[in-house]
């Protein structure tokens, strides 16, 4: 249980790192594409670790 509300936790601040981006004009923020693509990546890379705990807690 403690791992998934880490992963919630971490999955909660990289959503509101991409809106913030997201959200963000352009004259403000000169690489918001690239900025979009890593944080996008991210959340992918930690949203697969966590089905994968899930996954793996079962067979305990």
């Amino acid at each position: 249980m403690e791992e998934s509300n880490k992963f919630l936790g971490s999955l909660i601040v990289i959503s509101g790192c991409y809106f913030a981006v997201l959200t963000a004009k352009n004259g403000e923020m000169p690489y918001k594409d690239e900025s979009l693509l890593l944080i996008s990546c991210l959340g992918t890379i930690v949203s697969w670790s966590w089905y994968l705990v899930n996954r793996g807690n079962k067979f305990w």
